[in-house]
């Protein structure tokens, strides 16, 4: 099959919900039509096919139907995230070639560019003139999703329709879903781990229901009777230390980070049916997933690779992959710059071994070792031993300048509510378990620095050295 005909796939659940936000739903059958008058209002206004338009705002079903409507269209669509800042918007689409933005009027808390013409993200009436929507090739031009710049500066993104499909279609295969399940939209759909959700949710005729964010996870599970939800770590811990008992679940798919062992043992004393993955904004989401049942999910592994992707490991332990889910490339303005080498490999960055099972262990990332004193340090395999302390949550590792090591390892620790930061716990904890050089010089605290998904190593290394120079200085 070279096309993916989406009115095929709905017409077959017709009545059968689509998408949920609270008590709003709306059926197949009603998206159809929301997304053919949606195409008639933003001809009308100016959009046409080539164009790159830009998605503002927070998870709604307008939001979907907008973004629908441009891929039927044969537009690109480029969702920006509303934590942006004015300057972070304007570079994004600046680097992405983009003058055309669809707005949610209430998360706007600037103005855009006299260049960017602004379009209304909210539905209009429905349009009287009936139009067939059209098959959608899978090498068409789709999204452009940015990087999470967690360790540099974010990178935009292209994926095809068909990244997205081969995306969803090699999860199915692993973690089933099908006409009447529910899949909770808990990650924004600026992450591709969001904008999967909706792809495997549509292709599979099941129904994606937005988050209530007045509501606790919990009562969202519950309330709304999710069958499948994606979670990073600290989702999780909410879960866990909220409520566990969730009939209807049937998958918790668990990526974008680290997690501690001790957070896994839990999830699986509650018999949370546990996913762990391995995955990237390049391959469209997952590339490795543990199976259902997998005891590898206590091993601190990410699972197995998913069918349409390759997986292989250089000689310097880092991860290539390719497949039907690799991105065509970067984007910057009119330039497409591929992803691959010379063998068509996409070199990750990341760090893994493969274990005699076949199963992927992460090691960590090229860009975020550091030397101390000659010896190599890698912060992840720190913060994994960290992880498995039973009263830290979270840990972040960053280097810090040093006069006579080069650089030494300080840690952010999130601990277990009503825990204070006792260093020389920790760190005979961490005597037996790592070298000495590699046992963090100081414990910081964890700081306020917002919600991301994905925290940014960066954004933790200017904050490590500016209080280590205000220590210094009060010295």
């Amino acid at each position: 099959m070279n096309y993916i005909d989406f009115v095929k796939l709905w017409e077959m659940h017709s009545q059968a919900p689509s998408l949920i936000a609270g008590d709003k739903q709306i059926t197949y059958h009603a998206l159809h039509l929301k997304v053919v008058s949606k195409i008639d209002e933003l001809k009308k206004a100016g959009i046409s096919s080539g164009d790159r338009v830009a998605l503002f705002g927070t998870t709604s079903i307008s939001y979907i139907i907008n973004l629908l409507s441009l891929l039927h269209m044969d537009v690109i669509a480029i969702p920006l995230s509303i934590r942006h800042t004015e300057t972070q918007v304007h570079e994004r689409l600046k680097q992405s070639g983009c003058v055309k933005i669809i707005a949610q009027e209430s998360s706007m808390n600037f103005k855009f560019s006299s260049r960017v013409n602004v379009f209304d993200m909210e539905e209009g009436e429905f349009s009287n003139h009936y139009m067939q929507l059209a098959q959608l090739p899978l090498t068409q031009p789709a999204t452009i999703i940015f990087t999470s710049g967690s360790s540099g500066s974010p990178k935009a993104v292209l994926h095809t329709i068909g990244n997205h499909y081969f995306s969803a279609l090699g999860s199915a295969e692993n973690i089933p879903l099908k006409p009447g399940d529910r899949w909770l939209v808990t990650l924004p759909l600026y992450h591709v781990g969001g904008l999967a959700i909706i792809f495997r949710t549509l292709l599979a005729g099941a129904t994606a229901v937005i988050l209530q964010d007045d509501l606790s996870l919990s009562e969202n599970l519950r309330l709304s009777a999710i069958s499948h939800i994606s979670l990073v770590p600290t989702q999780l811990v909410k879960l866990i230390e909220e409520e566990t008992d969730f009939p209807a679940l049937k998958a918790v798919l668990l990526g974008g980070a680290a997690i501690s062992p001790e957070i896994v043992r839990r999830a699986l004393q509650a018999r949370l049916p546990l996913y762990l993955s391995y995955g990237s904004t390049e391959m469209a989401s997952q590339i490795t997933t543990t199976h259902a049942d997998d005891p590898a999910r206590l091993d601190g592994t990410s699972g197995y690779i998913l069918n349409y992707r390759s997986l292989t490991i250089a000689q310097d332990n880092e991860i290539l992959v390719k497949g039907l889910t690799l991105s065509p490339g970067y984007l910057e303005g009119d330039q497409i710059y591929p992803l691959i080498d010379d063998d068509g490999w996409f070199h990750t960055g990341d760090l893994g071994i493969i274990d005699s099972l076949g199963r992927l262990r992460i090691i960590g990332r090229k860009d975020n070792m550091f030397i101390s004193g000659g010896e190599n340090i890698y912060p992840e395999e720190i913060e994994s031993v960290l992880l498995s302390h039973p009263g830290i949550m979270d840990a972040i590792v960053v280097e810090i300048p040093d006069e006579k090591f080069g650089f030494r390892p300080v840690a952010f620790l999130s601990l277990k509510e009503g825990l204070k930061i006792d260093e020389k716990d920790v760190s005979r904890f961490l005597s037996d378990k790592i070298e000495r050089f590699k046992i963090p010089l100081q414990l910081l605290s964890w700081p306020g620095i917002g919600n991301d998904l994905k925290p940014s190593r960066e954004q933790f290394r200017k904050i490590a050295r500016q209080q280590i120079n205000e220590t210094n200085s009060t010295e």
